[in-house]
């Protein structure tokens, strides 16, 4: 019987078909991959002295940190380039105030969940949003106390769940 040998040759059957293989596997690999852009990149920075914000590359936008949130232009905001895909802001415990314009133009958004540290609400900050639901950690009473300047009625309107 004759018998097949694949390793003639010092082995270079094998080793080339062992290259090609790997070739292969490196190409494929290469197709799978994600590309990373605005869409799903996850993005934070400071918008407050002692305050943070953190968009999940998703629709969530948390805020976090003490003390009051920056006022913001109309067009110039920390998180300006996600405004359109942010369905829902989370504010956390220690945070006082939401600055002027902070979500105006953020069309998406319809959520808003405020703790009760929270004071007030500058002017335009809800202006031009789609919010209709408001989750609000204190008592109905310490709701009533939030202080809203003007052009806010979507914060003003919407329907507020008490935690």
């Amino acid at each position: 019987m004759k018998q097949l040998n694949l390793v003639s040759n010092g082995g270079f059957y094998f080793e080339k078909t062992f290259s090609i293989f790997l070739l292969i596997c490196i190409f494929f690999s290469g197709l799978v991959c994600t590309p990373v852009n605005a869409e799903t990149a996850v993005k934070e920075g400071n918008c407050g002295a002692e305050v943070t914000w953190h968009y999940d590359g998703i629709d969530t936008l948390t805020i976090k940190g003490t003390g009051p949130m920056y006022d913001c232009s109309t067009k110039v905001k920390p998180w300006q380039e996600y405004i359109d895909l942010i369905t829902e802001v989370v504010i956390g415990e220690g945070i006082t105030r939401i600055g002027n314009q902070n979500f105006m133009g953020a069309k998406n958004l319809k959520t808003l969940t405020l703790p009760a540290t929270v004071t007030s609400v500058g002017k335009y900050a809800t202006y031009k949003t789609s919010l209709d639901t408001v989750y609000y950690s204190g008592s109905e009473e310490a709701f009533s106390l939030i202080t809203t300047d003007s052009y806010n009625e979507p914060f003003n309107n919407s329907t507020v769940n008490y935690k």
